[in-house]
């Protein structure tokens, strides 16, 4: 089971499929704010985590389809102009099952169409403003240690 985030409104329930991913694979971070992206891939790689970063949903896909491997993780702002993070990861996930997804939110009515909409593939949704450790905790419990 898939693990939530303090402070998710009624918590999640997480797919089967949804397991934890032992190793030092990367995070991909995707939010169209920049004091936000900066902020959760400063604390995740200070945690020890490979992190890259995209503004949006277009650019995501370039860096996933650009790298040599897929991240483990792509943690993802819900609500973005031209492509929403729901939207993305369920491009991600056709393509490439084995990613993890972690929302990000600051609107709980977001959060709540996120679990309708995402069940299949979302391992947690995090309400915002979350704090480091929260960050932290959840990518850990989804993804395991970096390596």
């Amino acid at each position: 089971m898939g693990e939530t985030a303090r402070g998710t409104p009624d918590g999640l329930a997480a797919p089967e499929r949804v397991a934890r991913v032992t190793g030092g694979r990367g995070v991909l971070v995707v939010d169209d704010e920049p004091a936000v992206r900066n902020v959760v891939q400063s604390v995740l790689r200070t945690a020890g985590y490979e992190v890259t970063s995209a503004a949006g949903g277009r650019e995501a896909l370039r860096a996933i389809y650009a790298a040599s491997a897929s991240p483990a993780l792509l943690l993802t702002d819900i609500d973005m102009p031209g492509m929403t993070g729901i939207e993305l990861a369920a491009r991600v996930i056709a393509e490439r099952p084995a990613v993890l997804v972690i929302f990000m939110t600051g609107d709980p009515e977001s959060a709540r169409r996120a679990r309708e909409r995402a069940a299949a593939f979302v391992a947690a949704v995090l309400l915002k403003p979350f704090t480091t450790t929260e960050l932290r905790e959840v990518v850990r419990a989804t993804i395991g240690e970096p390596s």
